[in-house]
């Protein structure tokens, strides 16, 4: 006995629909990596506003920096790697296309506004130290924290449900 299949339905669409499957999956992906690019970055200067990215305070500064900081700016600041905004200003975050994946942090093109150097050279910085600096790590805490993870995950799932419909058009 064999078996038999009727045609039921608009069958050329349901060709194009498949054939079309893997750009459409990133139609719907691209929104959510976008929206988990923007919650890291949020992430990230809140942590270098709050002095404790993840929870996890800065060194404080030496009293000879903040010292050079009063001469130099006229006030004595006292939070770690806001001293011009300049670096605080430049995290960002970028989406690439092949293989999907969300880049969050400095941009090796970036230059800091005052010194014309790379703001991602002064970012390594911080976040690992020198002999004379130490480490106060901005992106690391972030990326290793389980909570923000799951946050992320959830933006990211919240924002493909949102865009869902796109794969069957």
């Amino acid at each position: 006995m064999s078996a038999k299949f009727k045609k039921i339905g608009d069958i050329k669409k349901v060709e194009r629909i498949i054939k079309s499957m893997p750009q459409r999956i990133r139609e719907v992906t691209r929104p959510g990596f976008e929206q988990m690019g923007m919650f890291y970055q949020g992430e990230i200067v809140r942590g270098m506003d709050s002095q404790a990215p993840a929870g996890q305070p800065f060194v404080p500064l030496s009293p000879k920096t903040v010292e050079a900081r009063a001469k130099r700016r006229g006030t004595a600041s006292t939070k770690a790697l806001i001293d011009t905004a300049g670096m605080r200003n430049s995290v960002t975050h970028k989406v690439m296309r092949t293989p999907i994946a969300v880049f969050i942090g400095l941009l090796r093109t970036t230059m800091h506004p005052e010194t014309g150097q790379p703001v991602a050279n002064l970012g390594e910085i911080h976040e690992n130290g020198t002999a004379a600096i130490p480490a106060r790590p901005f992106v690391d805490p972030i990326a290793r924290s389980r909570s923000l993870r799951r946050r992320a995950r959830r933006v990211f799932y919240r924002s493909v449900r949102a865009h869902r419909s796109r794969l069957m058009r």
